[in-house]
């Protein structure tokens, strides 16, 4: 699934993940996201196999952070 430039808050993420148990590809352009959150989400998708995050907008708290989410996923 692609999601490019979306608007949507914190909240928003978070429900799509809880929506979206058997997601397996994931990219993201341009998208409005906070780092904390992003990784949450990620967390929450149990099936995501491959993700890529371009030009993330929202604010960063730590690079190190989603890069640990990531890793974790293998």
């Amino acid at each position: 699934m692609l999601l490019g430039y979306v608007e949507e808050s914190d909240a928003g993420i978070l429900g799509f993940s809880k929506g979206c148990p058997n997601l397996q590809k994931l990219e993201m352009r341009g998208c409005c996201f906070s780092e904390h959150i992003l990784a949450l989400a990620i967390s929450q998708l149990t099936s995501l196999r491959y993700l890529w995050v371009q030009q993330l907008k929202g604010p960063q708290r730590s690079s190190s952070l989603l890069e640990h989410q990531v890793v974790s996923l293998y």
